[in-house]
């Protein structure tokens, strides 16, 4: 709105500076006009005379009463220059503005298109990886990975043994991970705004036996960045933490303190962003 006002004022000023210098001139030339009809005017029973005293006394008359009314109109004249080019200037600033904030939208706008067009490509890809795997193969791979998660003895031992369960598994599992692990750098790397919205976008496309997957597959010590990854966007906010149990125990009480437990670690391993919903 002050930008808009501003413009507006300008424009009316550019408009009355050119017609003040207009009626400046015409004072100027109604001046000498004015003064040199007197002079003839007195004297025009006098014929004209061949004394050069009488025409530098004519000289000083008119340069008497002209010159400090020219002096006067000049600097009038030069200041209202002055401030016509300062209003040029101004306006061709206020046009180059314009036109670099419409280049920066359409720079915005072709760089959002790019981004999207790009990684509803990889989204695809990843989903045309995914259905190469059945949920029922990777099922079997979580109960298998869940043995390992629930009996390691530390860390290391948990890396290794969820490795060489991924490794025997028999389905491509390695395929699967480099394909998501792209496809999270790529929204990690970007200088979007709204990282979260695609996040989401990826997090929608993933079911629990996936998360449940992806969960243990981040446990291994060598996947730090794709653990990392997942972390930063929110990937594991809709696991049910509760799948982290034992279905073939007997004891209803023994599984709710191992599932109770099992939970504790997963809430350690991963930082607590994982889990939740970005704000």
């Amino acid at each position: 709105m002050t930008e808009a006002k501003s413009e507006k004022k300008t424009s009316f000023s550019h408009g009355i500076t050119p017609k003040l210098l207009a009626n400046i001139f015409t004072v100027a030339a109604l001046g000498a006009f004015v003064v040199i009809g007197l002079y003839i005017f007195n004297f025009r029973s006098t014929p004209f005379s061949a004394e050069v005293g009488d025409w530098g006394a004519f000289g000083d008359y008119i340069g008497g009463i002209l010159n400090p009314l020219f002096g006067f109109l000049g600097l009038l004249a030069l200041l209202l220059t002055i401030k016509l080019q300062s209003q040029e200037l101004r306006l061709s600033r206020l046009e180059m503005e314009a036109t670099r904030k419409e280049l920066e939208g359409s720079k915005e706008a072709h760089d959002k298109q790019n981004f999207e067009t790009s990684f509803f490509n990889m989204l695809k890809a990843h989903r045309d990886v995914t259905t190469q795997m059945t949920l029922s193969s990777i099922r079997s791979v979580n109960e298998w990975l869940f043995d390992s998660f629930e009996y390691a003895a530390d860390r290391s031992t948990l890396s290794l043994s969820i490795k060489g369960c991924l490794e025997g598994s028999g389905i491509e599992i390695s395929h699967y991970f480099k394909s998501l692990e792209t496809l999270l750098k790529y929204i990690d790397r970007s200088d979007s705004q709204n990282k979260p919205f695609y996040s989401e976008l990826v997090e929608a496309q993933l079911s629990n036996p996936e998360l449940l997957m992806i969960f243990y597959y981040g446990l291994q010590t060598e996947m730090l960045t794709f653990k990392t990854l997942v972390e930063r966007n929110n990937l594991l906010k809709n696991l049910n933490l509760v799948l982290l149990q034992n279905e073939f125990r007997h004891s209803e009480e023994s599984e709710k303190v191992a599932t109770k437990q099992n939970i504790e670690r997963a809430t350690d391993v991963y930082a607590k962003e994982a889990f939740t919903t970005p704000t």
